[in-house]
């Protein structure tokens, strides 16, 4: 009997013995975490770590939150190796298997210091390991979630920024302009992230993110990152529905397609983000305006700032001054494309408001510029001479002179300069939406504009551009004969309303000939612009619009057969710029260059390069 209450009494000391261990565990990690809050600032790393290591040593447990708050110090202090040790030996230590909320502090840690090298590592192995876990078992629940992605871009994007920045990606003659020829509605054909398989219903192709050798040290880090992104999202089977397009996660990955001067890949993002029907914040939307304006996108900025307004989300303040720029450009473009012998470039009046329709009545360009400036206006941001001046180009080019003459009159209220360029610019406007030739002439006498002055070829063009609207080619003749008279010089424009004149006139070999002189001349200026580098090189200033083209191949089935060497040139180079404009995707009869001899025969071609299958 003594035995047993010997025994009983032993169980109940080590009971006592146990709890009092456990409420001194206890008394102690509530004062190990009330002071480890007291020293939550970054500098306060080294006292929290070390608190920490002689919890450790003494058998305290510390909680997760208090080791990811630690290793959060250590990264934003750049204690990148504290951090590691923290994530590492101190969980070791523990025993205890690591949460994915100390995870997602390590990659956070690796952003805040700025190495990509070290989250690139162990975002791998995560990867690597939930690979291997579904294939274990197809119900594990992946780590590489979308905050460990959204950090892992974050560091990617902090090693990026600050370093230089990508290269633009050359040009091709076949892409330069495609964007505004196709009236705006064309988007990239590269398409990354969840955007490969969206981009198809859009009627694009599928794309994946720029080419690189995974893992390749020379690869800049945007570039690793964003493939590991698409990778991502292109798994279905693992990764895609825990990767899910939160605003932060698409706020990393379109801000470094930006960095990374991917313009296509943003778009394909936000496009994909659309499909999802996600909330996108809008840095996103910011991000993607400066690629594309980087990159001379100006009709997908001005698509993108649309898009801003009609979800009523606010942009910055960059965003808005890039797409008011972008909105001139995309008005200028709508103008360089539409013919004035067009059907749709009548002069149109309706509600007191006299525009040319094929100049832009039913563009975007003016509108989206007046919507901007009124923007900025009202909200108080500060208005500078090129916040004034575009819109009204802008209006001028889709031959709003009513807008025009009001942003004339804003100008004057607001006590902006006006120079006489800008009053012969409205005043273009207003002669060329003209409809009788004794109201172009009043105009034209109105003006104040001395001899000589630079901006009296601005008034003789649009007069020209009037005449030809009304079929007076009386008075065309006089005007051009007046220039030359006068010794203005002779713009690109004016040629190409001379072979839009000729062509309606009939007058097929002037068509040709003039249209050989301006490819000449053109050509002359592109060779100087490259070899002299004094400017940079735009290739829509030499681009020639589709319905030119067209009138020049039209005239000569008109007059071929002459025999007339200028007239074959024209005709070649006619063809040249026609399939230039088409991506050279077709085969035009009579091309500039012809195949090799060697191509014709078969057993020539087999003796220069043997078939690989037999």
């Amino acid at each position: 009997m003594d035995k047993v209450k010997a025994l009983a009494q032993l169980r109940q000391s080590r009971v006592v013995y146990e709890r009092a261990v456990e409420r001194q565990a206890a008394e102690r990690r509530v004062k190990l975490h009330r002071f480890l809050d007291q020293h939550t600032h970054a500098s306060q790393w080294a006292t929290s770590l070390a608190a920490l290591d002689d919890a450790v040593r003494h058998g305290v447990a510390p909680s997760d939150a208090a080791l990811c708050r630690a290793i959060q110090q250590c990264g934003q202090r750049g204690q990148l190796p504290s951090a590691a040790r923290v994530y590492e030996d101190m969980y070791r230590r523990l025993g205890r298997p690591r949460p994915l909320a100390a995870h997602v502090a390590f990659m956070g840690a690796c952003a805040d210091s700025g190495n990509f090298a070290a989250a690139h590592r162990q975002f791998r192995a995560l990867r690597d390991r939930d690979v291997r876990q579904h294939v274990k078992n197809a119900s594990h629940r992946p780590v590489v979630n979308d905050d460990l992605t959204t950090e892992y871009l974050r560091a990617a994007l902090r090693a990026s920024v600050g370093r230089p920045r990508a290269p633009p990606p050359p040009a091709t003659p076949q892409q330069d302009g495609a964007e505004l020829r196709s009236g705006g509605t064309s988007s990239p054909a590269p398409d990354g992230a969840d955007g490969a398989k969206s981009g198809d219903r859009d009627g694009e192709g599928a794309a994946t993110a720029p080419p690189a050798e995974t893992g390749s040290p020379t690869a800049p880090a945007w570039q690793v990152a964003l493939e590991d992104f698409v990778a991502l999202r292109q798994d279905a089977a693992v990764f895609r529905g825990s990767n899910e397009l939160t605003p932060l996660l698409l706020e990393m990955a379109v801000q470094l397609a930006c960095v990374g001067r991917q313009w296509q890949l943003c778009l394909a993002i936000l496009r994909g983000a659309d499909a999802e029907q996600a909330l996108t914040p809008p840095e996103a939307y910011d991000a993607a305006i400066r690629a594309c304006y980087g990159a001379q996108r100006h009709a997908e900025v001005v698509r993108l700032m649309e898009r801003l307004i009609a979800t009523r989300v606010p942009p910055d303040e960059r965003s808005v001054r890039l797409a008011l720029t972008s909105s001139e450009e995309v008005s200028a473009h709508e103008r360089a494309q539409q013919l004035i012998s067009s059907p749709s470039a009548e002069t149109v009046t309706t509600g007191g408001s006299s525009s040319s329709g094929g100049r832009g009545g039913a563009g975007r360009g003016w509108a989206m510029a007046l919507t901007l400036f009124s923007a900025l206006e009202r909200n108080g941001f500060p208005l500078y001479q090129q916040s004034y001046e575009a819109p009204l180009r802008a209006c001028v080019n889709a031959g709003r002179w009513r807008e025009a003459l009001d942003m004339v009159e804003t100008m004057r209220r607001d006590h902006r300069p006006i120079s006489a360029a800008v009053y012969a610019l409205t005043l273009s406007a207003r002669i060329e939406a003209a409809t009788t030739w004794s109201e172009v002439r009043r105009l034209m006498d109105t003006s104040s504009l001395a001899e000589g002055h630079a901006s009296v070829v601005v008034l003789y063009l649009a007069a020209l551009r009037a005449c030809m609207r009304q079929r007076d080619w009386k008075h065309f003749a006089q005007l051009n004969k007046e220039m030359r008279d006068r010794e203005i010089p002779e713009t690109y424009d004016k040629m190409r309303l001379l072979i839009e004149a000729a062509y309606l006139q009939e007058q097929y070999h002037s068509v040709l000939m003039r249209f050989a002189r301006l490819e000449n001349i053109t050509q002359y200026e592109r060779q100087r612009v490259v070899q002299d580098k004094l400017v940079r090189l735009y290739e829509e200033d030499f681009d020639l619009s589709p319905a030119l083209l067209d009138m020049v191949l039209d005239a000569y089935t008109k007059v071929k057969g002459t025999g007339d060497a200028m007239v074959e040139a024209a005709y070649q180079a006619a063809l040249r710029h026609k399939e230039r404009c088409s991506g050279g995707a077709q085969s035009l009869a009579g091309r500039h260059t012809a195949p090799d001899a060697w191509m014709y025969s078969q057993a020539a071609r087999e003796a220069r390069a043997p078939p690989t299958f037999h």
